[in-house]
């Protein structure tokens, strides 16, 4: 389409806006030249001249996104309780410390790279370093409660 309105040729009879996926443009009748060359073309007829409103129906956006969280929460658990319900061997996941939630509790904040989740865990072992690579097995995951808990693995799996 590019190269036809370049070549200021005229469109095709047979084509549709449905084939172009947009508005199929009209050659402006006073500016087609003695030689039947087009010089300009309408876009889209019904083109107005209005600001486009970014802020229209945000509230629907924003309603959106703790369902799409929950559902994102809950096929990430669900993806490890198949994966465990499938496999005889331990489920264990490389993570990374992210940093300390409650020094108290010994409870981290830990990054799972293969689910792409960053995730609570209460250490067994005590301190943690932060940035720290550790080996964590699933203890128990329930996805419809979206909770998933970890333990220490017994041995790095790879």
């Amino acid at each position: 389409m590019n190269e036809l309105m370049k070549e200021a040729r005229e469109i095709p009879v047979g084509l549709s806006a449905g084939d172009l996926g947009c508005y199929l443009p009209e050659a402006k009748e006073d500016s087609i030249d003695e030689e039947g060359k087009i010089g300009e073309y309408i876009l889209d007829p019904d083109q107005r001249e209005e600001q486009i409103d970014y802020k229209a129906n945000m509230g629907l956006v924003i309603a959106a996104r703790p369902l799409q969280r929950k559902s994102q929460a809950y096929w990430t658990y669900e993806y490890v309780r198949r994966r465990i319900e499938s496999t005889p061997d331990e489920v264990v996941f490389e993570c990374m410390v992210l940093g300390c939630v409650d020094s108290d509790r010994d409870q981290y904040s830990i990054y799972v790279h293969e689910l792409g989740l960053e995730h609570r865990y209460l250490s067994e072992r005590g301190t943690l370093k932060l940035g720290q690579t550790i080996w964590l097995k699933v203890a128990s995951v329930y996805p419809r409660m979206e909770l998933l808990t970890f333990t220490m693995a017994s041995r790095k799996q790879g």
